[in-house]
């Protein structure tokens, strides 16, 4: 009995007492928590949704200023009350606006995990923006709806972390 229980005792200690796999089950679990507890703020066009934006009116620009027409305040309503977009014209960065509401994000899918060194695993993941339900659809045609991005890991004593 006495050696049943140091033989349970050494495979408990050999094992930890928390789960080492990682698998993508795990990692999306991981990234939901961490991205549950942050929100964006501002909304991006993508880059033939703001082309799009401005052909069709939703959108005026000249030079370095650009606004929503009266068609694209009602059309964008749902998301924000700035008639402004910000960061239009400025090199690498795609004109933006700022959302009333804090959007949230969740991940649509898990693209690939890879050795990152270290016991480290480097994470490809896929997001979708959880947006209010009063969002119309039609708007989706313009921004951008998730992101493509990286997260490292690494096992802690207590189970696996975000690090980078």
């Amino acid at each position: 009995m006495k050696t049943q229980a140091l033989i349970l005792i050494a495979a408990f200690a050999l094992t930890g007492c928390f789960e080492s796999k990682f698998d993508r089950e795990k990692a999306e679990t991981i990234l939901n928590n961490k991205l549950s507890n942050e929100s964006i703020l501002q909304i991006s066009f993508s880059d033939q949704g703001f082309e799009k934006a401005v052909a069709e009116g939703i959108v005026k620009s000249f030079m370095l200023d650009c606004q929503f027409t009266d068609k694209g305040i009602k059309l964008f309503n749902s998301l924000t009350d700035n008639r402004t977009i910000e960061d239009f014209g400025m090199m690498g960065i795609n004109p933006h606006f700022k959302s009333k509401y804090r959007i949230g994000e969740k991940v649509k899918s898990i693209d690939g995990i890879a050795d990152a060194g270290n016991g480290r695993k480097l994470v490809e993941f896929t997001t979708v923006y959880v947006f209010p339900a009063s969002t119309s659809s039609e708007i989706f045609n313009y921004i951008y709806t998730g992101r493509k991005a990286q997260a490292i890991f690494a096992l802690y004593d207590d189970g696996w972390r975000i690090i980078q």
